[in-house]
C-alpha cells in the first residue's frame, strides 16, 4: 500500500480516505454480524425442538457472538490507531513538503541549481523526518501487528519513501541527521544479536565506509537475516533462509582485519540479493559483453604466468620454452592434467613452486590472492588460505585451510567446491573474489594492504567490480 498524504512530501500513490474506508467498513461489517447473531439467539430460545438441540445452538452462537465482539473491539482500537497514526504522518508530510518547497524557492532566489539545503528551518523539519522515521521503524520492526496489517503496510511504505528521497538529496538533512537515520536502521538491523562493544563497532565501520561501497550496503543489507553469530566459522545461505552466520569473536579480533569476516558474508549476501535469483557477480556483463569470471581469469593467467616463470627453481634451471608453457598448463589445468603426464624435470619444479608460493603467501595480507589462486588452479597453487584443503606433502602443516566442504556443502564434495566434476568452473571464483573485495573496502584503513594485494594480482578484475558495484547500485 502507497500512502496519498496530499501535501505531496511523501510522494504516495494511493488515497488515504480509502484506507480509512476499509477500516470503517470491517468495523461496520463486524459489528452487522455481532447484531445478527444477537437476533438469531433471541429467535432461536424461542424455536420449537429439542431441548438439548437449542440449548448447544445458543451455546454456538454465543460462542461466535462473543468472538466477534472481541473482533470489533480490535478492529476499533486499530481504527483509533490508524487515525492517530494518518494525523501525525500528515502533519510531517506538510513538513517534508515545505522544506522542499523552501529549497526550490531558495534555488530560485539565488539562481543557484540543483536541490539544496532550506536553510534554518529546514533542519526543524530535518528533525521532525528523524523522529517520523523512527516511528515507523519502530512498527516495522514489531512482529505482533498481525491484526494491524494496514498499519504495518503504511509503516513499511513510509519508511521506504523517506530513503528513497534521502538516498535522491529530495529531502536535505544535516549530516548529524543522516548519521541518526543510519544508527537507526543499524540498531533495528543487530538487535540484540550481537554484543554492545561488537555493535559500535560494526557501526563504526559501516559509518565510515567509502562510497560507493556505503551506499551498496545500504541498499541492501536489510535483506539479509542474522543467523548463528557465535558459529564456528563465517557462512552465507542463500536458499530459502538468506542468512548469514559469523564467527563474530573471532571476526573481532582478527589481526589487521577487525569485523571483515562479517564484511565477507554480508558481500555474499548482497551479490545475491543484487540479483535476486543467481548472484550479480556471475550475471553481470560490462558494455563490452564481459563477466567478472572472463576477466579474472585473465588476471589469472597473466599471475601464475609470471610466478610460475619468475619462480626460484625456474631461475635456476635451463627450461624449453616447451616445458614452461607445460608447467603453466599444469598449474591453470585445475587437476585436469596428470601430473603424471610431466616429464620428472617439469614434476620437480611444479612441486618446488608449489612450495615457494605457500610460504610467500602466508598471513592475512595474502590471504584473498591465496585463496583466488587456488580457486583457478584447483589448489594447485595456494597459501595459507583457502577453500578445501590441499595436498600436505608439499605444505607441511595445513590446519589453517579451512574445508568449508565437509562441513556442510551439501552435493558438494570435498573436491568440487572450484570445480565441477566435468571441470568446469562453479562460480565460486567470482563470488569469492567479490565478497573479499567488498568487506576490505568496508574495514577502513585495516583492509588496505590486502585491497593492495587484490590490485596487484586481479588489477583488471578490480576496475571491473567497481563498475559493478556502481551498476548494484543503480538497479
Amino acid at each position: 500500500m502507497k500512502i496519498e498524504i496530499n501535501s505531496g512530501g511523501l510522494q504516495g500513490n494511493a488515497i488515504i480516505d480509502e484506507m480509512k474506508a476499509d477500516v470503517s467498513r470491517i468495523l461496520t461489517n463486524s459489528l452487522r454480524l455481532d447484531s445478527a447473531l444477537s437476533r438469531i439467539k433471541a429467535y432461536a430460545a424461542y424455536t420449537n425442538g429439542t431441548a438439548q438441540n437449542v440449548s448447544e445452538a445458543i451455546g454456538l452462537i454465543e460462542q461466535r457472538e462473543r468472538e466477534e465482539q472481541k473482533r470489533a473491539e480490535n478492529i476499533r482500537d486499530a481504527s483509533r490507531q490508524v487515525e492517530t497514526f494518518i494525523n501525525n504522518t500528515r502533519n510531517v508530510d506538510k513538513a517534508v513538503a515545505q522544506t522542499i518547497d523552501m529549497s526550490y524557492n531558495n534555488q530560485n532566489n539565488s539562481g543557484s541549481s540543483g536541490k539544496s539545503g532550506g536553510g534554518q528551518n529546514s533542519n526543524i523539519k530535518g528533525d521532525q523526518i528523524v523522529e517520523l522515521y523512527r516511528e515507523v521503524c519502530r512498527i516495522v520492526d514489531e512482529e505482533n501487528w498481525l491484526w494491524d496489517a494496514m498499519r504495518l503496510a503504511a509503516a513499511k511504505e513510509i519508511k521506504k519513501q523517506i530513503e528513497e528521497l534521502i538516498a535522491k538529496r529530495e529531502i536535505q538533512l544535516t549530516e548529524e541527521q543522516n548519521k541518526e537515520i543510519e544508527k537507526i536502521r543499524n540498531d533495528i538491523f543487530f538487535d540484540d544479536k550481537v554484543s554492545e562493544t561488537d555493535k559500535k563497532n560494526i557501526e563504526e565501520r559501516i559509518m565510515n565506509m567509502p562510497e560507493p561501497f556505503k551506499s551498496l550496503y545500504y541498499k541492501y543489507f536489510e535483506k539479509t537475516n542474522l543467523g548463528n553469530m557465535n558459529a564456528d566459522r563465517g557462512k552465507y545461505t542463500s536458499f530459502i533462509f538468506n542468512s548469514v552466520d559469523v564467527d563474530m569473536a573471532n571476526s573481532a579480533n582478527r589481526e589487521g582485519e577487525r569485523y571483515a569476516t562479517f564484511f565477507h558474508e554480508m558481500g555474499h549476501s548482497i551479490d545475491h540479493n543484487s540479483d535476486g535469483w543467481s548472484n550479480y557477480s556471475l550475471t553481470y556483463r560490462d558494455s563490452q559483453g564481459r563477466s567478472l569470471m572472463d576477466v579474472l581469469y585473465k588476471d589469472a593467467l597473466k599471475y601464475v604466468e609470471k610466478y610460475v616463470k619468475n619462480s626460484n627453481y625456474i631461475n635456476n634451471s635451463d627450461f624449453s620454452e616447451e616445458s614452461l608453457n607445460r608447467i603453466v598448463a599444469y598449474f591453470l589445468g585445475h587437476r585436469m592434467i596428470s601430473f603424471d603426464s610431466l616429464s620428472e624435470d617439469e614434476q620437480r619444479a611444479v612441486e618446488s613452486i608449489q612450495r615457494q608460493y605457500y610460504s610467500e603467501h602466508m598471513g592475512e595480507t595474502n590471504s584473498t590472492v591465496s585463496d583466488i589462486i587456488g580457486g583457478v588452479t584447483n589448489n594447485l597453487l595456494i597459501g595459507s588460505s583457502g577453500h578445501v584443503k590441499h595436498d600436505s606433502k608439499w605444505t607441511g602443516d595445513n590446519s589453517n585451510i579451512i574445508d568449508y566442504t565437509s562441513a556442510g556443502w551439501g552435493l558438494l564434495n570435498e573436491s568440487q567446491y572450484w570445480y565441477n566434476s566435468m571441470g568446469v568452473p562453479t562460480g565460486n571464483q567470482a563470488m569469492e573474489l567479490f565478497a573479499e573485495y567488498f568487506s576490505f573496502n568496508c574495514i577502513g584503513s585495516e583492509g588496505e594492504d590486502n585491497l593492495a594485494s587484490i590490485r596487484e594480482a586481479f588489477g583488471e578484475s578490480a576496475k571491473f567490480m567497481d563498475e559493478m558495484v556502481k551498476s548494484m547500485i543503480e538497479k
